[in-house]
C-alpha cells in the first residue's frame, strides 16, 4: 500500500476566472480521484504579481486542458500559418477557410478580434490563441435590441419556458464577464412592459443563475435557448436536449455552425438581411419548431443518438475513459 501511495501521480490545477473554466476542471479532477486513482490540488491566483511558487509549477510537466471543440483547437493551432500565408483581413476571404485535419471556418463565424488586422486586439489574441486557446461563456450578457426581440419572441411563442435573465448592455458581450452579479438585477426594470403578467403560468423568470444541470436533466424540459459555448453543448448532448443557437461572442459562431449544419442536434434563428440581431416573429417561430413541429423530433431523436454515443465514450472502457487512463499511465512511467 505504502509503494502504491508513493508512486500515485498528483496534478496541480491552476484555475482560471470564470465558472466556465472552473466547473470543468473540477469534473475533470473528480473522474482523476475517482476513476484513475490520482491526486489533485486546485491552485487558485490571487494575484497578478509572480512569485517564487508559481515559478516552480513550469519545473513540472504542464498541460493545458482544452474544454472547447477539436474545431476551435485545430483552427488555434493553424492561425500563424493563416497569419502569414493571407494577405489583407480574414473576414474578406470568399471562402471558408479550410483548417487540416479538421471542419473548415467561415469568415464571418471567426473571433471578432480575428477579422481584421487593423483591430487593436489583433495582435494579441494572436499571439496568446495560438500558445494557449481561449474559449469564454460565462457572464457574457445580451444587447438591449437583442434582449427585447427575444422577449417578445418568447411572448409570442406561447410555449414554456424558464428564462435567467442578466441585466441587457450596450457594452460588448463579454464586458461583464469578471463583474457579474455585482450589479442591482431587477427584470421589471429592462423586460418589455407586462411581459411578467402576460407570461404568468407559462414562463418563469430567474434572475442572473439558474442550477443548468438540473433544468436540462428534468423531464419537462424540450428545448435549450444557449449560446453554444463549448460546455453548454456538450450539456446538451448529455442530457439529450435538442439546441436554439444563439451565439453572441468569442467562439460561440464557430460551434453554433458546426451544431446545426453538421452535428444536427441544434437549430439558429435566421437574421434579415440589414438587420443585426434576429426579429420576434423569427424567435417565435424557431421556439414552436423545436418544441412542436415535427424537425424538432428530428433534432431529439439525433441528440439522443449523441447522447448515447456520449455516455459509452465516458464509461469504464470508452474512448474518453480509456485516453484520460493512458495519460495517468504514463505519468507514473515518467
Amino acid at each position: 500500500m505504502a509503494v502504491a501511495e508513493a508512486i500515485k501521480p498528483h496534478v496541480a490545477v491552476l484555475l482560471s476566472p470564470g465558472m466556465g473554466h472552473v466547473i470543468p476542471l473540477f469534473e475533470l479532477a473528480q473522474r482523476l480521484v475517482m476513476h484513475h486513482g490520482v491526486r489533485v490540488s486546485f491552485l487558485v491566483i490571487a494575484t497578478t504579481e509572480s512569485s517564487a511558487a508559481q515559478d516552480q509549477l513550469w519545473e513540472y510537466h504542464a498541460y493545458s486542458f482544452f474544454t472547447s471543440s477539436a474545431t476551435l483547437f485545430a483552427f488555434s493551432l493553424y492561425l500563424p500559418t493563416l497569419d502569414r500565408e493571407v494577405e489583407g483581413d480574414l473576414v474578406d476571404l470568399p471562402e471558408p477557410i479550410k483548417i487540416p485535419g479538421s471542419s473548415s471556418v467561415r469568415p464571418e463565424d471567426l473571433l471578432e478580434e480575428l477579422k481584421r488586422r487593423s483591430s487593436g486586439e489583433y495582435g494579441l489574441c494572436l499571439l496568446h490563441i495560438s500558445r494557449l486557446p481561449l474559449a469564454a461563456g460565462s457572464g457574457v450578457t445580451l444587447k438591449a435590441d437583442q434582449f427585447i426581440e427575444l422577449a417578445w419572441g418568447l411572448d409570442l411563442s406561447q410555449q414554456h419556458f424558464i428564462w435567467v435573465v442578466k441585466k441587457p448592455t450596450n457594452a460588448s458581450a463579454a464586458a461583464t464577464f469578471f463583474t457579474m452579479g455585482s450589479d442591482v438585477n431587477d427584470p421589471e426594470a429592462y423586460l418589455p412592459e407586462g411581459f411578467l403578467n402576460r407570461t404568468q403560468g407559462k414562463g418563469l423568470v430567474l434572475k442572473s443563475w439558474a442550477p443548468q444541470v438540473q433544468v436540462l436533466s428534468h423531464v419537462s424540459t424540450g428545448g435549450f435557448l444557449s449560446h453554444c459555448g463549448w460546455n453548454s453543448s456538450l450539456k446538451s448532448i448529455a442530457h439529450g436536449i435538442p439546441i436554439i443557437a444563439w451565439p453572441l461572442y468569442a467562439e460561440q459562431r464557430i460551434n453554433a455552425t458546426m451544431l446545426v449544419e453538421e452535428v444536427g442536434e441544434a437549430v439558429k434563428p435566421v437574421v434579415e438581411p440589414g438587420n443585426m440581431v434576429a426579429g420576434r416573429e423569427e424567435i417565435a417561430r424557431v421556439v414552436r419548431l423545436v418544441m412542436e413541429d415535427d424537425h424538432g423530433k428530428v433534432l431529439r431523436r439525433r441528440v439522443k443518438e449523441l447522447q448515447e454515443s456520449a455516455a459509452k465514450a465516458l464509461d469504464c472502457g470508452g474512448s474518453s475513459y480509456e485516453s484520460i487512463t493512458l495519460s495517468s499511465c504514463r505519468r507514473m512511467e515518467s
